[in-house]
């Protein structure tokens, strides 16, 4: 009012306006050992007004994986496992915003390796023969040497589903060859048995029969079951 009794003195205040968060969430993905990496995704919200990513990004979402000990890993060949997927914005020099970036998750799946028993045969009362395999599927630069802790084991199964054992006197059949790859630890790769068949013929068993004769106008001789010799019983019998 006037005539005022008083003088105004001002003192600024501070307005302290900050910046907006954006949120850059990554997307979950999955992928096999061996095969490319998939292509990573992630959403980004929080632009305030019209605001967009071409006003406010500078280059497309970066992506980081770290294992399971938080350890940072690169490359394309990452071992099977889970990590985590952390998104990562690049943003032009009028900057606005600050980040809050969800990771996602990359599963990795283990490759399979598929180990094919090869086809036998054998005779009831000799030595087996001796088993093989091929095994397909490494990947990179993977091999026997870096991948298996030994060499292919074999069993064998009868037609029902039984366990024979190598050691055993096995009798004439069909056998399924059964191919075991033992993996060293840890490993990038399951397994996938291809069975073999192993076919046990019979043996050959020669009778050799009691020689006879007769003379001419006698009657045929008795003919009976003794024989002079027996070859080819095999494993004991007789």
């Amino acid at each position: 009012k006037s005539p005022a009794s008083y003088i105004v003195n001002p003192v600024n205040g501070i307005l302290v306006v900050t910046s907006s968060v954006l949120t850059v969430t990554a997307q979950n993905q999955t992928s096999v050992y061996g095969a490319p990496l998939p292509v990573f995704t992630s959403t980004v919200t929080g632009y305030q007004y019209n605001d967009d990513s071409a006003k406010v990004l500078n280059g497309p979402t970066t992506y980081t994986f770290l294992d399971s000990n938080g350890q940072v890993v690169s490359g394309n060949n990452l071992p099977a496992g889970t990590y985590s997927i952390v998104p990562s914005l690049t943003f032009t020099t009028s900057v606005r915003y600050s980040v809050n970036a969800v990771p996602g998750t990359l599963v990795v799946t283990r490759a399979v390796l598929v180990v094919s028993a090869g086809n036998k045969t054998g005779v009831y009362g000799a030595s087996l023969p001796a088993f093989t395999s091929s095994v397909t599927g490494y990947k990179y630069s993977d091999d026997s040497a870096k991948v298996l802790s030994g060499p292919t084991t074999y069993s064998l199964l009868n037609s029902a589903g039984q366990a024979v054992a190598l050691n055993s006197v096995i009798p004439p059949g069909t056998y399924a060859i059964i191919p075991t790859l033992s993996l060293k630890v840890p490993s990038n790769y399951t397994v996938n048995k291809v069975n073999g068949i192993l076919v046990i013929n019979r043996a050959t068993l020669v009778v050799q029969a009691r020689d006879t004769g007769i003379f001419k106008g006698d009657n045929p001789p008795v003919l009976t079951s003794s024989f002079d010799s027996y070859t080819g019983l095999v494993n004991g019998d007789q």
